[in-house]
């Protein structure tokens, strides 16, 4: 089972700045799934005609700085966390999650 980059990344980086501790939040939240452990568990659920696609998608932001703030702006989760952050601790994990998301730029 894997984590959509999105969201991964950016706990990543807290983990990397602020230790794996405080990184736990939300843990199963943004994960997704083998294709046909989510059909089985939604047929086991009692659904019918259950069809799965995995989804390629992308984000537009212009840096690091603008995910986080996108991330902290919609996620609860996200939210809390950055309010308790110092101004020190949030430069750090943004530079992190630079460093983390430059293998997923396009152009």
């Amino acid at each position: 089972m894997g984590t959509a980059p999105w969201f991964a990344e950016p706990r990543a980086a807290v983990a990397a700045v602020l230790g794996e501790e405080r990184a736990q939040f939300a843990c199963a939240f943004g994960r997704l799934g083998v294709v046909s452990e989510a059909v089985a568990a939604h047929e086991s659920a009692g659904l019918e005609h259950v069809e799965a696609r995995v989804l390629h998608g992308s984000m537009d932001v212009r840096d690091a700085g603008e995910h986080w703030e996108q991330m902290t702006r919609r996620i609860g989760h996200f939210s809390r966390l950055a309010a308790a952050l110092s101004a020190s601790e949030r430069c750090q994990i943004e530079s992190e999650l630079g460093v983390r998301l430059a293998c997923y730029e396009d152009g």
